[in-house]
């Protein structure tokens, strides 16, 4: 089986790290199309660097998109946690491809940021806009 790890994941997030050792120890070949969107402190993006990560994303989601075409059609197109954003990139492809897509998103976007950590008050306009990617970024895969 053949798998493109798409979007803008952190290999380096631990969930991430124990699914690239679950894919190698499934023998699973897998193609990674990577663009760095996120900041470093990834809390930050839901305060100050909220800017910085949609201009990010102007700027890369049409590189990840055109990259995505050119690569060779997997079986399957695999976009893990940061994700919620990037599906529906990603979705655009295996749609067109008629390749599935999962998501493994790992948490609840909108919950992290308002019942967890508190980053955003609950009903504002970024909450409603997380639950709204949470449920989206699900529903097109």
């Amino acid at each position: 089986m053949k798998v493109v790890w798409a979007g803008s994941y952190e290999p380096s997030f631990g969930r991430n790290r124990r699914l690239a050792e679950y894919l190698a120890g499934a023998r699973i070949e897998v193609t990674s199309i990577r663009v760095g969107i996120w900041p470093q402190d990834r809390i930050t993006a839901f305060t100050e660097s909220r800017a910085l990560v949609a201009a990010r994303m102007l700027l890369k989601y049409p590189v990840l998109f055109v990259r995505l075409l050119i690569s060779r059609a997997p079986d399957l197109y695999l976009v893990s946690y940061p994700g919620w954003f990037d599906v529906p990139i990603v979705r655009l492809v295996s749609k067109l491809r008629r390749v599935p897509l999962a998501f493994d998103p790992f948490l609840s976007l909108h919950d992290t940021a308002v019942a967890d950590r508190g980053l955003v008050r609950p009903g504002s306009m970024v909450a409603r806009l997380a639950e709204f990617f949470d449920r989206w970024s699900l529903r097109l895969c």
